[in-house]
């Protein structure tokens, strides 16, 4: 499986994040190995509101063979917890992909 990072505006906050990010992606993503070609990961500040706390944004973009992309995005006060709540999303995201696709083959 492939990990690319892409991060806005060259934040060295988000730079720190790609090691244990790639290691944490590795781990919790292992189960579906066997269908996903490649994982994108976003990372970007969003100070369009100066009112809400939560301007930082981590979107994760996953490509699933033989299945459309998925699309997962976390935003929180820091990358690492908009990056913990991605995750989180995207593993439930996959886990009720892969149970509907188990009822119907």
């Amino acid at each position: 499986m492939k990990i690319q990072f892409y991060i806005a505006n060259s934040s060295s906050d988000g730079r720190e994040l790609i090691v244990p990010t790639t290691a944490r992606l590795t781990k919790e993503l292992s189960r579906f190995n066997e269908r996903k070609t490649s994982v994108e990961v976003h990372l970007s500040d969003e100070k369009v509101n100066y009112n809400r706390p939560e301007d930082k944004r981590c979107l994760i973009l996953i490509k699933v063979h033989g299945m459309p992309p998925i699309t997962i995005s976390g935003h929180a006060e820091s990358y690492e917890n908009a990056v913990n709540e991605a995750i989180l999303k995207l593993k439930l995201s996959l886990l009720a992909t892969y149970g509907r696709l188990r009822v119907y083959l």
